[in-house]
Formats: structure tokens, sequence, C-alpha cells
């Protein structure tokens, strides 16, 4: 470890402006500030190192640099703005950091890289879990588009005048779900609240809870984008309080095999999550409980075994220009889905549709394009046509091979078709997929029960050049 005796940090200059500096006490306004390096060495021989040029110093510290911790002068809940490397890079089975970013950190006059989400636990003065929580995710959102990172206190202000149960805003108890999404708006972002799906019992308490399957289907879905996801978590001996944690990452097993139920979503094979709890520390992991469709397995719940901890609801920090929600495209295809379940009985085809559904940038989609098995005819259709920034895309698989991919407008409005184009991967499934749609115009319309299903079916008609009488 190598100690920064005094250094400024932004954050916490803010925060003690804010609320520290006009205590009584004489809390300092510098922090310390600890490196880690995962190799030994004496102080005269980092002195040395300093002493030679940056170029060779710089690759030398980088080769066992593993990031750094602010420590805060004040008296409990020290840690501040935190760095560290991550330490799952190396994990047996792969995971998709999503949320992770380089920082550049400069050490005594050298600049080191490292590849991270920046990490710090709430004081309980001008920050609880909610503010923390929403300061990781901002830190990542700024990368891309107008987004303000701000300290914790100024999050605070941000979101409300008042603590939710009416009370002053500092000394800090939390935010609810509404200032947390204040707390974005006035950092430059939206949010979507996705709400529980199903109504469970605590005893004599009955409360909503967000189940296994719409949780993942969350994290897959908005994922391309990069930004951290909010959490809102009950666990146990909590006395109802609410804690909020950033999810950034997911741990996927390819070998499973997902059941044949009417609906296969990919996102089902999600084993873990990786979030940042500021009451445990970074890269610390949410399992699912094998005792139901919705517990969680957490820190909190290792200290009460048997007891599950429940998600009461998502935030999902977006930028202002994805409109359509998840919902939206789902939704849609879901009535894409039942006209090929249909097809597929029809035609004595032994296998149900597995669908992707994932918010990414279209330069992404186009690249994805490049290296798909598409036609080249079909492959410069798309390259070449002008498309908004960020696209919702569907993609469906049989088997294993993708037959079919649908593009929407993300930006679009919801009350319309936004659907942009319609690629078929298997033109012999294609021609038999048409003549079903000829023959059962009526029946397949009765598949789509949203006011913007006829328009969608209308174009789905139309883009396969179906003959409608």
């Amino acid at each position: 470890m190598v100690v920064e005796e005094s250094y400024i940090n932004r954050d916490y200059l803010i925060d003690y402006q804010q609320y520290y500096s006009r205590c009584f006490e004489d809390y300092p306004k510098a922090c310390k500030r600890i490196h880690f390096f995962n190799t030994e060495f004496a102080r005269e021989r980092l002195v040395d190192l300093l002493l030679r040029p940056e170029k060779t110093i710089k690759d030398e510290l980088q080769k066992y640099y593993l990031g750094f911790i602010v420590i805060k002068p004040i008296p409990t809940r020290i840690i501040g703005y935190t760095l560290l490397e991550n330490p799952l890079t190396n994990a047996e089975n792969s995971i998709n950091f999503w949320g992770t970013k380089n920082y550049r950190i400069h050490f005594f006059g050298v600049e080191l890289k490292i590849h991270s989400l920046a990490f710090q636990e709430q004081d309980k003065v001008v920050a609880a879990c909610a503010t923390t929580a929403i300061w990781i995710s901002l830190n990542k959102a700024a990368d891309k588009g107008r987004v303000i990172v701000k300290s914790p206190s100024e999050i605070t202000i941000d979101a409300a005048q008042s603590s939710p149960d009416g009370s002053r805003l500092f000394p800090n108890k939390g935010l609810s779900i509404q200032q947390i999404c204040n707390g974005f708006l006035k950092s430059g972002m939206v949010s979507e609240v996705k709400k529980a799906d199903l109504p469970f019992k605590i005893g004599d308490k009955q409360i909503n809870v967000v189940t296994h399957q719409y949780f993942k289907k969350i994290l897959f879905a908005y994922a391309p984008i990069g930004i951290p996801i909010l959490i809102v978590i009950e666990n146990p001996d909590s006395n109802g309080i609410l804690h909020a944690v950033a999810a950034f990452g997911y741990q996927e097993d390819t070998s499973i095999v997902l059941q044949d139920i009417p609906f296969k979503v990919a996102s089902d094979r999600i084993i873990r999550v990786i979030c940042h709890d500021d009451q445990w520390g970074p890269y610390t992991d949410i399992d699912f409980s094998v005792n139901n469709k919705f517990g969680l397995t957490n820190e909190w719940t290792r200290l009460t075994p048997g007891r599950d901890s429940y998600i009461r609801s998502l935030v999902v920090p977006l930028y202002s220009k994805i409109r359509i929600s998840y919902e939206d495209v789902e939704v849609l295809i879901k009535g894409v889905n039942a006209i090929l379940r249909y097809f597929f009985r029809l035609n004595s085809i032994p296998d149900i549709p597995e669908w992707s559904i994932q918010v990414v940038l279209s330069e992404k989609y186009k690249q994805d394009i490049r290296s798909s098995k598409l036609s080249d005819e079909e492959k410069i259709k798309i390259l070449t046509s002008y498309l908004p920034k960020y696209l919702w895309i569907a993609k469906c698989y049989l088997t294993g091979y993708q037959i079919l991919e649908f593009s929407f407008d993300a930006t679009n409005v919801a009350n319309g078709n936004f659907c942009l184009n319609i690629s078929c991967f298997e033109t012999g499934l294609m021609h038999l997929l048409k003549e079903t749609l000829q023959n059962n115009v009526e029946t397949f319309t009765e598949f789509f029960h949203v006011q913007t299903g006829q328009a969608f079916y209308e174009y789905l008609l139309h883009s396969l050049e179906v003959e409608v009488e």
C-alpha cells in the first residue's frame, strides 16, 4: 500500500461544504488516498521509480496496480471514492460486465489506468443507499451524452427538498422511487420504473415482488446501453426499510436448456448478478433462490440462513432519446411468437422459438449485421440505411440457429408502428411462413391485443410480401 497523506477529493469537498464545514467539530477537508499493488517494494524503491522517465515507471507500476480507496476524515462510514481492479475478471465462467469503464488515475505525476466502476459508501449524513447507487450509475452514464456526475450531497438535494417522511433532508434517511428518478433527471437522464409483477404474502403482510424472469429480462434487455440499473430490495430483518444497489454485470450459463414454456427468452440463462452494494462493498453478488421464483440470496441473507431477499422494484436510468420500452416491444414479439408456434405445429417442427430482445446503438447493430449470415444484398440494404441512434433488436432462434430478426426504432412513439425492418435467415422457412400467414390472417390478427398490434401486423404482412384478399 502507498498512502497519499493529503488528497483533495471532489465529491467529499462538495459534501464537506454542504454539511461538515458547518459542524462545531473541526472536520478536515482533505482525505487520505490508499493505492494498492500486488507486489512488494520499499519506500526507497518507490522514490527510485518516481525519478525515472515516465515511460519506464508507467509500464512497471501499471503491471502491479490494483486501484485505490479514498478515506474520508469523518467518524464512521469513511470509505469514499474507490476504484479497485475487478476481482472477478478471471472467473471460470465469463461474466458480462456491461457497466464498467476505463478510468485514468494520477499517481504522483504518473498516469495509470484501471477498468472498473467507481464505488463509495453512504455516510448516512448527506447520502443514504439510494443516493450512492445513483452516484455509481451516473459514473458510467457520464461517458456518453450530456450527463453530469454530481457529488452525493448534490444528488440528494436534486432528488428532493425533504426526506420521504417529510423530515429534513440532512442527515439523509433515504429516497423514495420518485426522488430517485428526480435525482437522475437533474443530472440529464430519464428513468423507467419497473414495478413488481407478482403479489406475495410474508406472514400477515401482502407485498408485490419482482420475479426472477422479469428481473432477468430487464437486465438482459438494457445491458447493451451500459448504464448500471438500480435494484430496490427488501432484505431480511429490515423492518420494511428498502435498500438500493447498482447492478452492472451478470453471468450466463449457456449450457442451460430452457424449458418449453410458451415464451422462451435467452435471459433465463442468467444465473448470477454483480452489483455495488454500498453497505458490503464493490463487486458483491446476487444469486437466485432455488426455493421459489422471486427470492434472492445475497450478503444480507447469508447472515440469516433460510430467509430470502426480495426485489420490490427496478429503476432503469436511460438517455432521453430511448423512448420505447422493453414492454412495448415484448408485447408485439409475443404476437409473432404465437404465430410461429402455430406455424411450427402445423409443419411438425418439434421446437419452440427462443427470443433475445435488447436495446442497442445503431452502429453496433450494423457491426453485427456485417458479420451475420444474411445475404450480401440484405446486408448492404441495412448497412446503407438511415437509422436512429438507438434500436430495439429482437432475434428469434430455433435449435440454436437464428431464423428471424426484427429491428425497432427505440426513439419513436409507442402508439404507432415503430418496426423498421424484418430480416429472415432461412429463405425456405420464410416461403412456408408466407403461405401460412396468407391462409390465417383473421386468426393471427387476434394474437396482437394492443393498439399498435394491428399496425405492426400489417407491416409484418407487407414486409414478407404476403398478399391479403
